[in-house]
Parts: structure tokens; sequence; C-alpha cells
């Protein structure tokens, strides 16, 4: 009988452990207000071709920008199955939007609780492309040297 009470706890910690709750400052709408209200934030910009050559670079630019330029209408998702970076803006310490290639994205929130995920995914439809996006930050922004 102890084995089985055993079990059935070990079962249920497990699950509780596993069952992570959503995380608030993981919603579109809470990281886009944050976006909106910071009037400097970094933005990194991957394999993106500009003037006939590749690159990836950071640059600061303004927040709120950013925010109108990447809204549109956002849906929760699972895991994409293709991460390729366009482009990842940090609003905050260990909070961060990223957009993939593919008009997915994840919202990431290092500051969760115990219980909380750490991010959201989404698939997105914006009117504008995430290529133009990357154009105006790379044309707009100013770039940050990253010593390595």
């Amino acid at each position: 009988m102890k084995k089985f009470i055993c079990l059935i706890m070990t079962a249920v910690m497990c699950a509780l452990l596993c069952a992570c709750a959503a995380n608030p400052k993981c919603e579109y709408d809470a990281a886009i207000a944050a976006l909106s209200e910071a009037e400097e934030v970094n933005a990194y910009v991957y394999n993106h071709y500009a003037n006939g050559e590749e690159y990836t670079a950071a640059y600061t630019i303004d927040g709120k920008t950013l925010a109108d330029m990447i809204g549109g209408e956002w849906e929760k998702t699972s895991r994409p199955k293709n991460m390729n970076k366009a482009i990842s803006i940090t609003i905050g310490t260990q909070y961060e939007i990223c957009i993939f290639e593919d008009n997915s994205a994840i919202i990431y929130c290092g500051y969760a609780g115990v219980f909380e995920s750490d991010r959201q995914y989404y698939s997105f439809k914006n009117p504008m492309d995430i290529r133009g996006i990357c154009n105006y930050v790379y044309q707009n922004g100013e770039e940050v040297v990253i010593e390595e």
C-alpha cells in the first residue's frame, strides 16, 4: 500500500511540475504594450540582405515604432518546425520577442515564476513583410557594436 501511495504522490508531483501555467508577460498584448512604452530597444537582425550584402547586426531603435510595425493577427500555436530567426527584439532584461522567417514568433520572459511557462509561441499575419521590418531597422536603427 505504501508503494502505491508513493507512486500516486510521485505522479501528482510530476504533473504539477510539468503543467506550467501561462505567463501573463508572454501574452501578445502584454509584450506589445511593453514594447510600445520602451523608448529604446535592441533589435537583432539575422541573415538579412541589404545593399547587395548579407548581414547580421544589432541596432537600437524606438520601441513604439516596432510595436506598430509588428502588430497584426497573432494566434497562439505550438513550437514551429522552422525556427530560423529573422529579427529578435529585446524589450528589457530577459524579455524578448523573436520573429522567425516563416511568420511564426516567440515571446520569452526569463523571469517566469516556478510554475509559469517562460515562453509562448505564435503564428501571425502582418500587413508588412518581415524583411521590410528588417530593412526598416537596418536603415533607421543605430548600429550597436557587440564585443565578443
